[in-house]
């Protein structure tokens, strides 16, 4: 769910975002993004979790949020701009319409590093792309699908302190990646932006000179790609409009 408001002051508080997401007595969703212009003039994006806790960014949900702003007339289509987050500022590249609701568009995404961690005898890589990532190979496919992520993600999620975003995957190729993942504050979704860079880093510690990766997510894949200048990742993907609701804050 996105909304854009005048400023901070009007941002919907924890516990209304709670109702709001919730599945059987509200509209349903994996948290409420809620976007107004900075001191700077820029959008700001500021993320709110299913369960009322706050996230630094959410790769997909900053592209959902572009594609708002592109419909309320904010950004420009074929444009790039830059967007505040709790991360720190990305830039977006707003592709055009692939049907009439469908949008792609591409976020600029840190290049970080990859550090090998053992948590109950299972391998990983900890990574933090702007918010914090566990990523679990997988040794097939089938042992991907037959993950129980309801019992082990509440038991991951908390290797950190502060919380991971747990993304179990399994590398057909270099170039194609399944994914499954637990996100902090929202339990298991369909997709992760973050989640699906945080993959390609990975999958690059074992397959050098990679240059883009698809990631398929169960709600549809995603592409991360090499900055030509080799400073910065790319996450691209469609946003597909549904509708409207209405709420009172």
């Amino acid at each position: 769910m996105i909304r854009w408001v005048e400023d901070d002051l009007l941002l919907t508080p924890p516990e209304k975002v709670q109702a709001l997401c919730d599945r059987r007595f509200g509209f349903g969703a994996d948290g409420v993004i809620e976007s107004f212009r900075g001191q700077n003039g820029r959008p700001y994006m500021h993320l709110v979790n299913s369960d009322g806790s706050s996230a630094e960014m959410s790769g997909n949900g900053l592209r959902c949020l572009i594609h708002h702003l592109v419909r309320l007339e904010v950004l420009d289509l074929y444009s790039e701009s830059t967007v505040d987050t709790l991360a720190g500022e990305r830039r977006v590249r707003i592709h055009g319409y692939e049907t009439f609701d469908t949008l792609m568009s591409e976020v600029q995404m840190p290049k970080a590093s990859a550090q090998s961690l053992n948590f109950e005898d299972v391998d990983g890589y900890v990574i933090d792309v702007g918010n914090p990532h566990l990523v679990i190979p997988c040794e097939s496919k089938e042992q991907l699908e037959s993950l129980n992520l309801q019992l082990l993600g509440p038991r991951y999620e908390k290797v950190l302190d502060s919380g991971v975003n747990v993304e179990w995957i399994y590398i057909e190729s270099s170039e194609r990646v399944h994914l499954r993942v637990w996100e902090r504050g929202a339990g298991e979704t369909l997709a992760c932006g973050t989640g699906s860079v945080a993959t390609y880093i990975a999958v690059s510690q074992g397959h050098l000179g990679v240059l883009k990766v698809e990631v398929l997510n169960p709600g549809g894949s995603l592409w991360v790609g090499n900055d030509p200048e080799g400073e910065y990742l790319w996450l691209e993907g469609p946003s597909s409009y549904i509708g409207d609701v209405y709420a009172t804050t």
